[in-house]
């Protein structure tokens, strides 16, 4: 009785659920129009993109899901031009990346592989433009006349990737997605404003942290 009492309280330990730590970095080419201020499809001229994501595992259904932060930064337009926190699910088709698993001596075993997957994403972004990045614009001299909005826009993002195993816990990986988000037009407002583009994605997975 006592060695199933400590080979059940050890599993329990070992396998309590904790989320996957996907931390991504990389680069969005995002275009966006802006009613009468933006009305041709103008680059946001981001440098980079920074995605850290906490994600839990189905392994039922080969999948992982959990909740993400999204931001793209260094736009002239604005520093951050996009901000927001949604919902991430990542699919691999030929199954998950890497699992836990409770080994002889009764520890925690994490093994993984290489493999592809699906990424799907749902996020309520905060989108901001704060001036036109032409110095010699006439509206430069009237700083209150530069065109500036935010406001808070869904986006959707669907793309895939691929998982390189560099060790049993540390897994970089590199995605593609395009991203698109669009906000009707107010009477007081920019206008209809909307983005899309691709986003190249690099970073690594672990559950040590």
């Amino acid at each position: 009785m006592t060695v199933l009492m400590v080979l059940f309280s050890s599993e329990s330990k070992a396998l309590v659920p904790v989320p996957t730590l996907r931390m991504g970095v990389g680069y969005s080419p995002l275009k966006f129009t802006a009613g009468s201020l933006f009305p041709e499809a103008t680059s946001l001229g981001n440098v980079a993109t920074v995605n850290p994501m906490f994600l839990w595992d189905l392994p039922g259904v080969r999948s992982r899901f959990g909740f993400h932060f999204l931001t793209d930064l260094g736009s002239p337009y604005s520093f951050v031009s996009t901000a927001g926190i949604g919902l991430t699910g990542i699919l691999y088709p030929l199954g998950l990346s890497s699992g836990r698993e409770v080994g002889e001596d009764l520890t925690e075993v994490i093994k993984s592989r290489n493999g592809p997957f699906l990424q799907f994403s749902l996020t309520q972004t905060k989108f901001t433009v704060t001036q036109k990045p032409d110095p010699s614009s006439p509206i430069f001299s009237i700083p209150s006349l530069w065109p500036y909005f935010s406001l808070k826009v869904i986006e959707v993002a669907a793309g895939a990737g691929y998982d390189y195993r560099f060790g049993n816990d540390l897994t970089a990986f590199g995605s593609v997605l395009y991203r698109t988000a669009a906000f009707k037009e107010l009477e007081a407002g920019p206008g209809a404003v909307s983005y899309s583009g691709l986003s190249f994605m690099f970073g690594v997975m672990t559950n040590f942290y």
